[in-house]
């Protein structure tokens, strides 16, 4: 049986991970897992201090500093035990018929890698709990995630809602189209309002996102299609989304290789820093 995974840190984008995760759940008639990884900090709580104090002394401050670090990860344990436990009884009310939480200790790479084949849907939030005082920033596993991983990936910030109206980031590429096949043979996205949008200077994108919005109307959306200019495409698709109140946009992630995108940047990465909306990603 497939399911989908919410990856929650107790951070502020929490809440929203997990009603996306109800709003998915739901409409795949999935189970909801909650995934909580419990990673090795970066900074460790002590170091190799037997220059400035004596050996005596060194042991016994290593020994409590052990001990310490012990005690923090024990409490760190026990207050996503209490989150998750939070979590699950809000997804039970939420009417989401299967519901279960998964905590493990090592990087979260390694444990979605565990779950990835019977998975519909990851769902991330933009920034973990270590990277809340910035602003444009992603967090630090989110573009490995959605690198590694085949199956779409769900980027969302504070305040999610299910959506009404979605914006289809087309161009035509093969990662683009995979995106519009997906909206019309799932049912995550029946019923909304699909905007189908390319970024283009010279109109050289208009047959193909016409051909798009027509096979979006035939699979029974409301469907309308349209081509903006931008320097940038990522910066069209912003300025989009401003301006027609976009509540979420699909997109084919990292359609190209990695040495053009080190060369040229990628246009994925720039949204996933500066999107108005919750983004879906579809490898």
């Amino acid at each position: 049986m497939t399911q989908i995974i919410a990856c929650v840190d107790g951070s502020a984008a929490t809440p929203s991970v997990a009603r996306a995760g109800h709003w998915l759940a739901n409409r795949y008639e999935s189970p909801l897992v909650f995934l909580h990884a419990l990673e090795q900090p970066d900074v460790p709580v002590w170091q190799d201090a037997s220059g400035a104090i004596g050996l005596g002394a060194q042991e016994g401050l290593l020994s409590q500093l052990v001990e310490l670090e012990a005690t923090r990860a024990q409490l760190a344990l026990r207050q996503g035990q209490a989150f998750l436990a939070h979590l699950q009884a809000e997804a039970e009310a939420a009417g989401v018929a299967s519901v279960a939480v998964l905590q493990r200790h090592g990087a979260l790479l390694d444990v979605l890698a565990e779950q990835v084949s019977d998975t519909d849907v990851t769902v991330l939030g933009r920034c973990g709990a270590s990277h809340e005082a910035f602003e444009g920033v992603i967090g630090s596993h989110i573009e490995s995630v959605i690198r590694t991983t085949a199956q779409p990936v769900l980027l969302v910030a504070e305040d999610f809602q299910a959506p009404d109206t979605i914006l289809l980031a087309y161009d035509g590429s093969d990662t683009a189209e995979k995106a519009l096949r997906w909206i019309i043979e799932t049912p995550v996205m029946a019923g909304t309002h699909c905007h189908v949008v390319g970024v283009c200077n010279d109109g050289g994108l208009g047959a193909c996102i016409q051909r798009a919005e027509r096979d979006l109307a035939a699979a029974g959306f409301h469907a309308q299609s349209a081509t903006v200019a931008a320097d940038e495409p990522w910066q069209g698709v912003v300025e989009y989304q401003k301006a027609n109140r976009i509540d979420l946009t699909v997109m084919g992630a990292f359609g190209h290789s990695r040495i053009r995108q080190f060369l040229l940047g990628s246009q994925t990465t720039q949204l996933l820093k500066h999107s108005m909306t919750p983004l879906f990603l579809i490898r």
